[in-house]
């Protein structure tokens, strides 16, 4: 049993290192889009501004 305690902490330690470093790099999209459907879901915005306002705050568009 001791032979595999090793193998097993070495996996489970790259799980948790996985998991924490996908959250850490996706936080700021998960950010956005709560942002984004929160405005979407206002009901007194026409829908060109909600669409204007939901690029810019996701891909940073400028709507030239």
């Amino acid at each position: 049993m001791k032979d595999y305690l090793i193998p097993i902490a070495i996996v489970v330690g790259a799980i948790i290192i996985s998991a924490t470093t996908y959250m850490a790099v996706t936080s700021h999209d998960r950010k956005t889009v709560e942002l984004c459907i929160k405005y979407v879901n206002e009901p007194n915005a026409s829908f060109e501004r909600k669409k204007r306002y939901c690029l810019g705050q996701v891909y940073d568009y400028r709507g030239d």
